[in-house]
């Protein structure tokens, strides 16, 4: 076994990821084709919308507009140029029991690689001083400081486990006067922000947790092919080696 096999099946895995990135990078809230498993196995099929700041998918079909949170839904997919996108619906591995939406980026029968954004908004409100022909004054203001973070986690049998985070973006705006116009700029984007390894030792003391009795044989993969874990194509390497080690 060599580890080209598996960096080669992770590149292209990588490469459907990054092309699924683009394409929803300024898209969230667009229509796209799709269907809706619900949890009682129905199929919807329609034009569905998936907003991830409230986690919340809506679906127009048939029987009209549905909107509908994970609990009610058990797989969502939308196709986007041609690309369908997967989405599962899967206990929430940050805050609780609670089910929340995962966008699926790899998967084997060894388990799955899912993305979340989360979002965090702040706003407070301020002023702007202005001194005008001796006419001296304030322009009242609200700041807002939106940032979205991508946690990367791994799912099989044994659960879902954080590996990875990133900074995918950071605007600040304004919305002027109280009126619903507002404009902003983006601090960083995508392809600025390097993935950050927040949970590596929780992965350290986790290892066999996550992967059971084949814990061993990930430690040794990472240290004779130096993979490094911080790296998205080292983890789709790690599901492609297990998958090989047990046929």
């Amino acid at each position: 076994m060599t580890r080209m096999r598996y960096l080669l099946n992770g590149v292209i895995a990588l490469a459907l990821l990054l092309l699924s990135q683009n394409l929803l990078a300024q898209r969230e809230a667009e229509w796209f084709s799709g269907r809706i498993t619900l949890d009682d196995d129905k199929v919807i099929e329609g034009e569905v919308q998936y907003n991830f700041v409230d986690d919340i998918v809506k679906i127009k079909g048939s029987e009209g507009e549905r909107l509908l949170t994970a609990i009610k839904v058990k797989t969502f997919t939308i196709l986007v140029d041609s690309v369908e996108l997967m989405y599962y619906s899967l206990p929430n591995n940050l805050t609780g029991p609670n089910m929340v939406f995962y966008k699926v980026v790899f998967e084997n029968s060894i388990g799955a690689i899912l993305f979340r954004h989360l979002s965090e908004v702040k706003e407070y409100n301020t002023a702007f001083g202005f001194n005008v022909q001796g006419t001296a004054g304030f322009v009242p203001f609200v700041h807002r400081n939106t940032k979205v973070n991508r946690v990367v986690s791994i799912a099989n049998k044994n659960g879902i486990f954080p590996i990875l985070e990133k900074r995918v973006q950071n605007t600040i705006g304004y919305d002027y006067m109280k009126s619903k116009s507002n404009f902003g700029r983006s601090v960083n984007n995508e392809a600025e922000s390097k993935e950050v390894s927040k949970y590596k030792k929780y992965f350290d003391l986790n290892i066999d947790k996550i992967f059971g009795s084949k814990g061993s044989d990930v430690q040794s993969l990472l240290k004779q092919e130096k993979m490094s874990i911080k790296s998205i194509d080292s983890w789709f390497s790690i599901l492609n080696y297990l998958e090989e080690k047990n046929q």
